[in-house]
């Protein structure tokens, strides 16, 4: 599991600070790591007390765990005063860490957290060592020195912060009258992300938002598609919240549920194949709330389970790579005449399949599931006739060093102009004939099948 660490203040009421980055870690699989810069005796009302921490306290921490976790990507959030925040960027310089920065100034509640030394520390030190800044309006101004009210001075603060050093400046601009827009400059080029404003406030929400975009990027993704991805998530997050205490706070649980969501309704999916194709069971299984039936035996004919197996995955809305997407760990195969599931759903178990989900919603983010089954002339003539759309690849065509699942369905949606109901090609020397089945979920993709059937 990859390491990733968070270098800030511990929140004692629980929703923002380190308590905040390590459940944010956790929904997203990576193992968090900490490193305490201050004690808070906070509440859901107020911050009552701030206590730094002893530089060599702090500075002991961050060595002992870089050094040992062999940490690449770390998250900063309150550091409080101009000595930790020269420590923490010495540190960042030594170990050549990948710094997602969060210039955390004040709380939800409007307390400030920060020594009269903090704002130029953070410019002359910090900043020049981070890949990532990831301040607000209120923190941008601060750093830029000028009062940022809309777009246009988003775009002039990300320049100035820019020239300090950053890679990227990411604005949040949670705080606009109207629509939410974060800003991401890179030196060259402005991204939006954009969403409507939410007529609530999340305390933990800008410590959750720069966890996920530090776990992305520990992951592998490009900064572009690890602020995309974590915006859309923390929407949810922040929508999702609950109340305790006096506010509402960011419920980082709301993509573990959805995980688990997704488990059941794959796994629903996988026993309903199995018992299937079977031929044996008339038990009924439940997808999304519907009772499905095994089909009848003379139903079944020629065989639908490959020679390689049937995979099934279902993707998670934001879904970037392999991780993102649940499928079946050994594939459904034939085994003495009998169809036998050969492991549990999982994420990250699936790689054909997948590669077919995560290029389908590179085109339309809706088809979010896939299944293979074995190809047959009958079936694509039948599947023409239930008028369900399709698309055919050669594989004599296919390139070399590439993946065959990414290029063939690449190839067939970019000629369509849309994602097919299914893909399907011939074979070729030492590759079996397969057809696909995409839909917006395995009900949907089961409902095709049905009508292969």
């Amino acid at each position: 599991m990859i390491p990733v660490l968070t270098i800030a203040g511990s929140d004692s009421s629980g929703g923002a600070g380190v308590q905040a980055d390590m459940k944010t870690f956790s929904v997203l699989g990576v193992h968090g790591c900490s490193v305490i810069t201050c004690v808070t005796a906070q509440s859901s009302k107020t911050v009552k007390t701030i206590y730094p921490l002893p530089l060599n306290v702090v500075e002991e921490q961050i060595d002992i765990v870089v050094k040992d976790l062999k940490i690449k990507v770390v998250k900063t959030g309150m550091l409080h005063d101009a000595g930790i925040v020269k420590l923490v960027a010495k540190k960042i310089k030594d170990y050549k860490l990948k710094a997602v920065v969060d210039p955390v100034m004040t709380s939800t509640t409007g307390k400030k957290l920060i020594a009269e030394d903090y704002a130029d520390s953070l410019r002359r030190y910090l900043i020049p060592t981070s890949m990532i800044v990831m301040p607000n309006l209120y923190e941008a101004g601060v750093i830029a020195n000028f009062k940022v009210r809309n777009i246009n001075d988003m775009k002039k603060a990300c320049r100035i912060i820019h020239k300090m050093g950053a890679k990227y400046v990411l604005m949040k601009g949670g705080h606009l009258r109207k629509n939410c827009v974060d800003v991401l400059y890179d030196g060259k080029k402005f991204l939006f992300y954009c969403r409507k404003k939410m007529n609530k406030k999340a305390h933990g929400s800008g410590c959750t938002y720069s966890s996920l975009v530090a776990g992305f990027v520990a992951k592998g993704y490009s900064v572009e598609n690890a602020v995309g991805t974590a915006k859309k998530i923390i929407n949810r997050m922040i929508e999702s919240g609950y109340n305790v205490g006096s506010i509402d706070v960011v419920n980082q649980n709301a993509v573990m549920n959805e995980k688990y969501r997704i488990l059941k309704e794959l796994k629903n999916t996988a026993d309903w194949v199995e018992e299937t194709f079977s031929k044996k069971s008339k038990k009924s299984f439940r997808v999304q709330g519907k009772l499905h039936f095994p089909c009848n035996e003379e139903n079944l004919k020629p065989d639908f389970v490959p020679e390689v197996g049937i995979n099934i995955s279902y993707a998670l809305p934001d879904a970037k790579n392999f991780d993102d997407v649940c499928g079946i760990d050994g594939r459904i195969v034939k085994i003495g005449g009998k169809v036998k599931r050969m492991g549990d759903v999982d994420f990250g178990k699936s790689k054909h399949v997948a590669r077919i989900v995560l290029t389908a919603m590179k085109f339309d983010p809706g088809m979010r599931s896939a299944m293979n089954i074995r190809y047959s002339e009958n079936v694509v003539k039948k599947a023409k006739r239930k008028k369900l759309s399709i698309g055919f690849f050669d594989r004599k065509h296919e390139p070399k060093n590439v993946s065959t699942m990414e290029w063939g369905s690449k190839t067939v949606i970019e000629k369509l102009g849309f994602v097919p109901d299914i893909i399907y090609d011939k074979g070729g020397f030492g590759k079996e004939a397969m057809i696909r089945i995409i839909g917006k979920s395995p009900e949907d993709v089961v409902g095709k099948l049905k009508a292969l059937l």
